[in-house]
């Protein structure tokens, strides 16, 4: 089980971490994606 699915918040903070230190490769883009598309649909 991925941090996405268990605490979304630290998920959302560690995927910032990553952008901020250009650690890319390390990004769930997958999810990030997804939440993207959600907020478009607000």
């Amino acid at each position: 089980m991925s941090t996405y699915e268990t605490d979304v918040i630290a998920w959302a903070n560690e995927q910032a971490a990553h952008i901020r230190a250009g650690r890319f490769d390390q990004l769930d883009l997958q999810h990030i994606a997804d939440d993207i598309e959600d907020v478009v649909q607000l």
